[in-house]
C-alpha cells in the first residue's frame, strides 16, 4: 500500500553548533503534538557531532513521522530549509527552528484555523524565552491581514517559527538565499514579498510558541550588515501602505532600521519596548 500523505510537514534545520539539549526538547515538543497527522523533516545542515546524529537515528527508529535530510556541507538555514521545503508531502509546512518550543496544540489550533479562513499563512502570538527556558517576555504580533501589513514597516510581524504555510505557496516561493551564511533576515524579506504581491496572512492571538533569546541575540541583530538588510526590507514593507501612507511609513521603516547601529544594551531597550506593545489587529 502506498505512505499516507501527511496533513503537515514540519520543517527544522539543525548544525553543529545546535545546542543538543535544546534540540531534543524542541523535537519531543513536536512529537507530543496533539495534531497527530504530520511529518517531520529535520535537515542537518552539515556535519553535526556523533552523539546528536545517534540520537536522531534513533528518533527515526522509534516515531516513522521524523526523517533526515543530510546534507554534505554547512550552507545556512534558508538553503537548508528549502531543503526541507522541497521535500514536503503534507498540504501544510509549519516552520520550526531547532531550540523554539511548540506548545503541545499548536499545529491543531493552527490548523484548524487556516482551513476556516483560507488564509496563505497563519502565525502566532509567542513567548520569549531565555536558554533555561524560563520566560522573560511576550511577544503580541498584530493578527489581521491588515495589521500585519502597516506593522511590516517597523518590524517582522510572523514570527518565523510560528508559521504555517501553504505547501504549493512555500514550494513556489521558498527562502531568499542571497544572505550570508547565519545572516537573519531571510524569512522578512519572503513575507514582505508574499504580502507584495497579494497572499493573505495572519496571526493567531495565543501564544502557541517559545522563542528562545540567547546570549548572542542582540549581537546578530545589530551592526552595520544588519542595518542595511533591516532598512532593505522595511523600505519595501512600507510600500504595503495606501500610497498617501508613504511619507510615515518610510519615515519609521528608517528610524526602527537605525536602531540596528545602536549598541547593544539601547538595542536591548528598544526590544523590551517592542514586547510590550499590544494589538487588537
Amino acid at each position: 500500500m502506498p505512505e499516507a500523505t501527511p496533513e503537515i510537514s514540519v520543517v527544522m534545520a539543525t548544525f553543529m553548533q545546535d545546542d543538543f539539549a535544546h534540540l531534543r526538547a524542541t523535537l519531543e515538543s513536536i512529537r507530543t503534538q496533539s495534531f497527530r497527522d504530520f511529518e517531520c523533516l529535520l535537515v542537518l545542515d552539515g556535519p553535526i557531532s556523533v552523539e546528536t546524529h545517534a540520537w536522531l537515528q534513533e528518533l527515526v527508529a522509534a516515531d516513522p513521522r521524523f526523517r533526515l535530510l543530510p546534507q554534505p556541507e554547512n550552507r545556512g538555514a534558508a538553503q537548508a530549509r528549502n531543503v526541507g521545503i522541497a521535500s514536503a508531502r503534507g498540504r501544510y509546512i509549519a516552520i520550526c527552528d531547532a531550540d523554539d518550543l511548540n506548545h503541545s496544540e499548536r499545529l491543531e489550533e493552527q490548523y484548524r484555523h487556516i482551513e476556516e479562513t483560507g488564509l496563505d499563512l497563519v502565525g502566532s502570538w509567542y513567548r520569549v524565552i531565555d536558554d533555561d527556558g524560563q520566560v522573560i517576555a511576550m511577544r503580541q504580533v498584530p493578527v489581521t491581514h491588515r495589521g500585519i501589513c502597516r506593522a511590516a514597516c517597523c518590524f517582522n510581524p510572523i514570527g518565523n517559527s510560528t508559521v504555517l504555510i501553504r505547501t504549493a505557496l512555500l514550494q513556489a516561493h521558498p527562502f531568499p538565499t542571497d544572505y550570508r551564511s547565519r545572516e537573519l533576515g531571510e524569512d522578512f524579506d519572503l513575507w514582505i514579498q508574499l504580502l507584495a504581491v497579494g497572499y493573505h496572512m495572519g496571526n493567531l492571538p495565543a501564544y502557541l510558541v517559545d522563542f528562545r533569546m540567547d546570549k548572542q541575540f542582540l549581537r546578530r541583530r545589530s551592526g552595520w550588515r544588519a542595518f542595511r538588510r533591516d532598512w532593505r526590507n522595511k523600505s519595501r514593507a512600507a510600500r504595503l501602505w495606501p500610497w498617501w501612507g508613504w511619507p510615515v511609513s518610510h519615515a519609521a521603516a528608517f528610524a526602527t532600521a537605525t536602531a540596528r547601529l545602536f549598541p547593544d544594551f539601547l538595542l536591548g531597550w528598544v526590544y523590551v519596548l517592542r514586547y510590550r506593545l499590544r494589538f487588537r489587529g
